[in-house]
């Protein structure tokens, strides 16, 4: 069994009293491994002691959760609903996972499709269609002008020291990778040119970025 006996009875049986049962969608481990963070198709988000099952918290989002996830160091949660359907505004909402409270206002983009936070939690990217936003997760407000691209965007992620936002995007009709381009958080400018290539994680010291480039995993300095 992966998880213990005893947890997978305390949180997955019952109905209609914040079990498991009644949220499905996923699961994931906070980055110390001592709580679980349970989100679903509903209005709720579980934060769950991983040792006994005991739900800690419940996040109550507004509509219903798409995602949740939590920050690099387990302070913050971020729960997201997409909005896309037609004439919605996706929203996101920054949480102290300690005591369940919201951090800050929500934060709006239209059809966001992609949500993560910097490893500190304090600043959140946003990516809609073709089009990127940085966050201060304080103050609710936009950090830079929109980061634009030329394709979908499928993916990105903050450098440890959040000074720098990576961004990749579809492979355009006809090539076998979208393009990958490096940002700085604050000001929105480009980094340097665009690489081909998707996929990205930054080592430990922010100077070297591995990314998939085909069938191969390459090292960009």
């Amino acid at each position: 069994e992966l998880l213990p006996r005893t947890l997978t009875q305390a949180i997955a049986p019952g109905a209609g009293d914040g079990k498991v049962a009644d949220y499905g969608g996923t699961a994931d481990f906070s980055p110390d491994g001592r709580q679980i963070l349970i989100s679903g198709y509903g209005r709720s988000v579980l934060i769950c002691d991983a040792a006994t099952g005991k739900t800690l918290q419940r996040l109550e989002h507004g509509d219903n959760v798409n995602g949740a996830t939590f920050s690099g160091d387990g302070r913050r949660v971020v729960t997201w609903l997409e909005g896309r359907m037609a004439g919605m505004v996706g929203e996101v909402q920054l949480w102290d996972a300690s005591n369940g409270q919201r951090i800050g206002q929500p934060l709006q983009h239209q059809d966001n499709h992609w949500i993560t936070l910097s490893h500190d939690g304090r600043r959140v990217l946003t990516l809609s269609g073709r089009e990127a936003q940085v966050w201060d997760a304080d103050t609710s407000q936009k950090l830079s002008p929109a980061l634009v691209h030329d394709a979908f965007i499928d993916g990105g992620k903050f450098s440890l020291d959040r000074l720098r936002v990576w961004t990749w995007t579809r492979p355009l009709e006809g090539k076998m990778n979208g393009s990958m381009q490096v940002w700085d958080a604050t000001t929105g400018a480009t980094v340097g040119s665009p690489v081909s290539g998707a996929w990205a994680a930054f080592s430990r010291d922010d100077t070297r970025v591995l990314a998939r480039d085909g069938g191969k995993i390459i090292v960009l300095d």
